[in-house]
């Protein structure tokens, strides 16, 4: 549970219901949501793995695991999406790996919101520097959008090992320029995959790789030619 005053824990409360109501594979269930002693509580899963960050610091993740935990938060995402919600913090750290790295679950909604909600305790820029649309550092407030180009961030660390961005001035920088595909760091990544994640890094919201099928649609392709190609190898 937490302290916090009566205008925080209402919107606490707003949100820990709304996720109550969703049910998906890849995102941390919450059980059971109330107050004790005027303190806000929510019950969530339990679940054992790692973070998606212990496993990034160990190197770069084989482009066929990269792309198969990329369509699992990607589907997680977009649950979150459509019964409202944004989640405003998507990074390794609020990713869990199952045991054996397989499947991941999306975590951590305490900086979770309701898309559009006319609040200034939402609309304030928060989140991890390094994963924060470029949008919201302007200080519009977070919509799905931003919670892509997040998804685009960790994209890129899981295939390259490094960060996407380290500061606030390279978010709002140009991603198509700082990761061109002669980049060293795209060394064996499909171009179809590395083309992808520069479209979720796009700096406009409106220009920005956000539909969900064609991200689905591409992430199967990939996954799909990687399998032929390991079939042949062999």
């Amino acid at each position: 549970s937490v302290s916090v005053d009566r205008e925080l824990a209402d919107v606490f409360l707003e949100e820990a219901r709304a996720m109550a109501r969703l049910t998906h594979e890849n995102v941390v269930r919450v059980y059971d949501v109330g107050v004790v002693d005027t303190r806000p509580y929510f019950v969530m899963e339990y679940l054992t793995g790692k973070p998606l960050s212990q496993r990034i610091s160990l190197g770069a993740l084989p482009v066929t695991l990269a792309a198969r935990l990329m369509l699992q938060l990607s589907s997680g995402v977009d649950a979150m999406h459509r019964i409202g919600m944004v989640h405003r913090d998507i990074k390794p750290d609020n990713i869990l790996l199952s045991s054996n790295s397989q499947r991941c679950h999306l975590l951590d909604f305490g900086l979770a919101g309701v898309a559009d909600k006319d609040d200034d305790k939402r609309r304030k820029v928060s989140g991890t520097i390094g994963y924060i649309a470029p949008e919201r550092l302007k200080g519009y407030p977070a919509d799905y959008r931003s919670d892509w180009f997040s998804v685009g961030c960790v994209g890129y660390e899981m295939l390259t090992g490094n960060r996407a961005f380290e500061s606030f001035a390279k978010n709002m920088g140009g991603p198509k320029n700082l990761f061109g595909t002669e980049s060293g760091n795209w060394a064996g990544v499909p171009d179809a995959l590395r083309q992808l994640i520069i479209g979720m890094l796009d700096t406009a919201p409106e220009q920005r790789t956000t539909d969900v099928e064609l991200i689905r649609m591409k992430l199967d392709h990939v996954i799909a030619d990687s399998t032929v190609d390991a079939g042949q190898k062999t």
